[in-house]
């Protein structure tokens, strides 16, 4: 009888044994998604405030201009541009978007999208508004660019604005 006794605590040292590993690997796999997910976000932080700075330094200089490679992290699709607008005063109506994607019409007065698998990604307070932009891509009002990581962009400063040209 002893012996069975002694099983049974076994079972239970076995099975207590297995949930502390259960939950020592659940908490390890979510610490890690964790750390990427916050990884891709600072790359994103950083192309917007690199992106932004270049936009401050050079918008006041009429005829300045500067071509610059961002880094983006691989998760995005796609980077969207689009002119600067105003729903108020009806521009927004005047601006070419044949072929846009459906999220960039619907938030037409903000101008950088960053796009990862069609939806918009939006996960910075900075996200959205880079100013007067003005687009040159003939004729559209908006260009996107195929992310591989990095993307080359001209900008050139309008004295009151950024003209943003597809490299």
């Amino acid at each position: 009888m002893m012996k069975k006794k002694g099983q049974t605590q076994l079972i239970f040292i076995f099975i207590l044994a297995a949930v502390i590993i259960g939950l020592i690997m659940i908490l390890g796999y979510k610490g890690i998604t964790g750390l990427t997910n916050n990884a891709k976000q600072a790359q994103i932080e950083n192309f917007v405030n690199d992106l932004d700075n270049d936009i401050i330094s050079l918008e006041r200089n009429r005829g300045s201009s500067k071509t610059k490679t961002y880094s983006i992290p691989t998760s995005l699709v796609e980077i969207c541009f689009v002119q600067s607008c105003s729903v108020r005063d009806g521009s927004c109506s005047e601006l070419e978007l044949d072929g846009a994607p459906d999220s960039i019409k619907s938030l037409l007065e903000d101008n950088l999208f960053l796009t990862s698998s069609g939806d918009v990604v939006e996960k910075s307070g900075k996200l959205g508004s880079l100013g007067n932009v003005e687009i040159d891509d003939g004729g559209n009002d908006y260009f996107c660019i195929q992310n591989t990581g990095r993307i080359k962009l001209k900008l050139e400063g309008t004295g009151r604005g950024i003209k943003i040209i597809n490299n």
